[in-house]
């Protein structure tokens, strides 16, 4: 029985949960906070927010657990969002979500400037922001396609911030 349940439970070739067994959780947002706007958290806002009209509002949203992720071994977002699902869409946050986490759990973000990746959809597209907490400790954001087949590269123990799912 234990050997069906190992089974299951096959680890991830691309990511390792660095968050097991914390209590991570996101506050109910309205939808109204865009990263485009978030001049409050940000020293640097990438324009293509703006030029790619990912400005819209969003859905409000209720309580959420969140897991964060590293990369272990390189690869694309397609592999490591996939990895985790077959369906992207479970592991989306809004940009409110995304702010929020900023705020409230900034600790777990990559530091020295290196990436942690949150899975949004605007205009029916997938997109993917990427925040950069410096060694002077100021925030970057830009913004990525979820198509892009950059492939990452591990060493730089890269993160994922993704919705808990049941």
């Amino acid at each position: 029985m234990a050997q069906k349940a190992l089974k299951r439970k096959k680890q991830n070739q691309y990511l390792r949960c660095i968050s097991e067994g914390e209590s991570l959780v996101l506050d109910p947002t309205d939808g109204t906070e865009l990263l485009a706007d978030a001049t409050d958290v940000f020293i640097d806002i990438d324009p293509d927010f703006k030029r790619w009209g990912i400005t819209k509002k969003e859905r409000a949203t209720q309580k959420q657990p969140v897991r964060v992720y590293e990369m272990i071994r390189d690869a694309t977002f397609a592999q490591m969002f996939y990895s985790l699902s077959p369906k992207k869409q479970g592991f989306r946050l809004t940009q409110a979500q995304i702010k929020q986490f900023i705020k409230k759990h900034q600790s777990w973000l990559r530091t020295d400037g290196y990436a942690t990746f949150f899975l949004f959809k605007s205009n029916n597209q997938f997109f993917v922001a990427g925040v950069d907490l410096t060694s002077a400790g100021t925030l970057l954001v830009r913004v990525l396609r979820f198509a892009n087949s950059h492939v990452w590269h591990a060493g730089y123990r890269l993160r994922l911030v993704v919705p808990k799912l049941a």
